[in-house]
């Protein structure tokens, strides 16, 4: 765990952009400087390939949130969106709300950013959770 604060760096949120290009391009590898490894864009990548690679990212990102690694918001709300373009299931999205109340946990960051994040994962998931309450169910019990 401790390796994750040298891969992952702090304070990342001002300068940290989500761009659509998978893989760092190669300009800085041509300039005679070498090409940076970013965490988040193999994380994202992974997650944004299916719907497996996106339940399997989310864990990742619970772990990494559980470990004090400084999550950018901008990666949060990209999960979010995956999460709806995958149509997560009730598991995949509390392992998503969990990453972010353990984040906002360990480092006060965004919060009113991320409340929408709540709401629209809330009101998509509403017939599943009533579901849940009504059988007695936890999530995750068939």
């Amino acid at each position: 765990m401790l390796a994750l604060s040298r891969i992952f760096p702090r304070e990342v949120e001002a300068s940290y952009q989500l761009s659509s290009e998978p893989y760092p391009s190669t300009t800085h590898a041509e300039n005679g400087g070498h090409v940076p490894f970013d965490p988040w864009r193999a994380v994202i990548c992974v997650a944004s390939a299916n719907g497996d690679g996106l339940s399997r990212s989310l864990q990742w990102l619970c772990v990494l949130a559980c470990s004090g690694v400084e999550i950018p918001v901008t990666v949060f709300m990209r999960f979010s969106a995956l999460a709806i373009e995958h149509d997560a299931c009730l598991v995949d999205s509390l392992l998503l709300a969990k990453s972010v109340m353990f984040a906002t946990w360990l480092k006060c960051m965004s919060r009113s950013e991320l409340q929408a994040l709540f709401s629209e994962h809330h009101a998509r998931l509403a017939p599943q959770i009533i579901q849940c309450l009504e059988r007695g169910t936890a999530v995750g019990e068939r």
